[in-house]
């Protein structure tokens, strides 16, 4: 991880450790796109319901009793009762086992009522449907977020691999595709998503910034630096990447101008996961402890609740000599063990002993 310096890079709290653990995660949740809200979006782009076309696309029956269900369990959909659509659609599916709009609307039913597995069977069983059924890549896709949400990271890649494989043109489906690659650990392959990704969209900043992210972890800071400038230009309002901007500044011996990047914030970003350790980081670097004691004092004295925070106080008000009185390093630690930090005990009694 980062230098440290002045003892420990990043305080000693347990919220320290917490924080370096949730940067990572969060970049890479930057990836989703908001997988949850777009799923009935593109279930309805993959087969719309009462579409003559799609009707004789998907063999279903010729008359109109399959379009009949499909139109009534929209419109229980629309008004709010899915509980009716599901009734209809899964009575159609008794006589139309192979019509794929059906499987799809359904999954959608599901999807709404957070019933992953049963809406990811029904999926599969769209995708399964014989020819002339579209298998179309927004239905794969589909799957392929269901799977992801379940934390199925190995079907996800499977089925975000045949959406790119049948839509060759959509920068979503590497995009997803690298996403689920990097939970899997697979490096290399996920990079090459997001050049394909770059090919199709220069100006997506989820992908130039996951690329910063991942040259990051393989230390090649220069080419990350580069790749996370290109995501801030594209995506200036991003917390994400300006965070990692700052991380990278740090490793390149730029605590400065990480900093900048930090104080810059408000006092409520300041305080997501991972911000005031990486500023308290640069103040250790930069041998500033008063400034980080003040830091930390003023944001636990603004979240009274937070033991890990409060305890944090503590820890960089000691490096900077204030040990004493009601704004010092002994109060703060006291308070964090009332609020039941484990470590709190330990330090209260060192600093008490302390003349």
């Amino acid at each position: 991880m980062e230098a440290s310096n002045m003892g420990k890079s990043e305080g000693s709290s347990g919220s320290a450790g917490s924080g370096r653990r949730s940067m990572s995660a969060i970049v890479v949740a930057g990836l989703a796109i908001a997988a949850g809200v777009v799923l009935t979006l593109v279930l309805r782009e993959a087969l719309k319901p009462g579409d003559a076309n799609a009707a004789g696309a998907n063999g279903s029956a010729s008359g109109n009793v399959a379009d009949q269900a499909l139109n009534a369990a929209d419109t229980y959909i629309k008004q709010g009762e899915p509980g009716k659509a599901e009734v209809i659609l899964r009575k159609a599916l008794e006589t139309y086992p192979e019509d794929q709009r059906m499987y799809v609307m359904l999954a959608e039913v599901l999807i709404g009522q957070h019933r992953l597995q049963d809406a990811y069977d029904q999926l599969e069983k769209a995708i399964a449907c014989p020819p002339p059924a579209t298998h179309e890549a927004s239905i794969e896709f589909t799957a392929g977020n269901v799977a992801s949400m379940m934390g199925n990271a190995e079907r996800a890649t499977m089925h975000y691999a045949a959406a790119q494989s049948q839509d060759k043109t959509d920068a979503r489906y590497p995009l997803y595709l690298a996403q689920t690659l990097i939970k899997q650990n697979k490096i290399d392959d996920a990079k090459t998503n997001l050049l394909i990704v770059l090919n199709l969209d220069p100006d997506n900043a989820i992908a130039w910034g996951t690329l910063a992210e991942l040259e990051y972890r393989g230390g090649q800071f220069g080419l990350a630096s580069q790749h996370v400038a290109r995501a801030r230009t594209l995506d200036p309002q991003s917390l994400v990447w300006r965070i990692l901007e700052a991380r990278i500044g740090v490793r390149q011996n730029k605590a400065e101008e990480a900093l900048s990047l930090l104080t810059a914030l408000s006092e409520a970003q300041q305080r997501e996961p991972g911000v005031l350790d990486l500023m308290g980081q640069c103040y250790g670097l930069l041998r500033r402890p008063v400034e980080a004691a003040g830091l930390y004092s003023k944001h636990s004295l603004a979240d009274p609740t937070n033991a890990p925070l409060a305890l944090e106080a503590a820890v960089w008000l000691e490096k900077a000599g204030k040990i004493k009185g009601n704004d010092g390093a002994i109060a703060f630690a006291k308070r964090a063990m009332m609020l039941g930090d484990d470590h709190a005990k330990a330090i209260v009694e060192r600093l008490e002993k302390l003349p």
